[in-house]
C-alpha cells in the first residue's frame, strides 16, 4: 500500500516542480531605449559612426562627468533582434531595416551593465546570424569593448560555434577583450531552446559590462597596454 501512495506523490511533486519552472521571455517588438545625447542621435535614432572616417571618430557632445559613452553596433541582418541594456531600455531592429544599426549610451562609471542580445530567425528553418560590437569612447578614441559573432555571410550560428565564443570570451586576460580600454567583460553566456532544427533559430546571449572609473590613457592598439591599473584592484 505504502509503495502505490507514493506514485501519486512523486506526480504531485513533478508537477510543482514544472509549475515552478520561468515561462520563456516574449521579446515585444518596440523600442524603449534611452540613447545619450550624442551629436550622432536624432530623438531614439542614431547613425553609425565611419570607424575608417577619421573626421567621425570625436563625440561632440561628450558624455557628462562620472559616464562613459558606449557604442552599441548591430550587423546586418534579416532576422528580429533585441539588445537590452540594464537601466536604459530595450532596442528593436525589425527585419526591414537590413543593414546595420548603432545606439550611444552613458553608462555610469565605477558601475555594472547588464547587457542582453536577443535574435529570432525569420525563418526558422534556416537558423540565425549574431553580429554586435560595443566601443568604448574615451579621449584618446575608440575602443574595442566586446564582439559578439556567430554565423553569417549566408551560414546559420551553430551551437558549436557560440561555445568556441564563450571559450574565446573565458580565455581574455582580466576579461578585457581591448587591454586600452577601461571596461571588463564579465559572466558571459548563451542560451538557444531545445529544437530539432539543425540550427537554434532563437538566441540570446548577455554579458555584463564592468565600467572601471578611470580613463583611458593609452590610444586603441598601443603595446603599452595590458599593464595593471590601480582601479582593477
Amino acid at each position: 500500500m505504502a509503495r502505490m501512495r507514493s506514485r501519486p506523490v512523486l506526480v504531485l511533486a513533478l508537477a510543482l516542480a514544472c509549475a515552478h519552472e520561468p515561462a520563456p521571455r516574449t521579446w515585444e517588438r518596440a523600442t524603449t531605449l534611452e540613447v545619450a545625447a550624442s551629436h550622432r542621435c536624432q530623438g531614439a535614432r542614431c547613425t553609425c559612426r565611419d570607424p575608417s572616417a577619421a573626421d567621425d571618430q570625436s563625440e561632440k557632445n561628450p558624455p557628462p562627468n562620472g559616464r562613459k559613452r558606449y557604442e552599441f553596433r548591430i550587423g546586418p541582418s534579416i532576422d528580429f533582434t533585441w539588445l537590452e541594456v540594464e537601466g536604459h531600455g530595450v532596442l528593436f531592429k525589425e527585419t526591414e531595416t537590413g543593414g546595420a544599426a548603432c545606439v550611444y549610451v552613458d553608462l555610469p562609471a565605477g558601475q555594472k551593465a547588464h547587457v542582453v542580445f536577443h535574435v529570432e530567425a525569420q525563418q526558422a528553418v534556416h537558423g540565425t546570424a549574431l553580429d554586435l560590437q560595443v566601443s568604448e569612447y574615451g579621449p584618446q578614441g575608440w575602443y574595442d569593448t566586446a564582439r559578439i559573432d556567430c554565423g553569417g555571410g549566408g551560414s546559420a550560428c551553430e551551437r558549436t560555434a557560440m561555445a568556441d565564443w564563450l571559450a574565446r570570451i573565458h580565455a581574455l586576460k582580466r576579461g578585457e577583450h581591448d587591454p586600452c580600454g577601461s571596461t571588463k567583460i564579465e559572466r558571459p553566456n548563451w542560451t538557444a531552446p531545445p529544437t530539432d532544427l539543425p540550427y537554434p533559430p532563437v538566441i540570446t546571449v548577455e554579458l555584463w559590462l564592468d565600467v572601471y572609473k578611470f580613463v583611458p590613457r593609452l590610444p586603441h592598439g598601443s603595446p603599452q597596454c595590458g599593464q595593471r591599473h590601480k582601479d582593477y584592484e
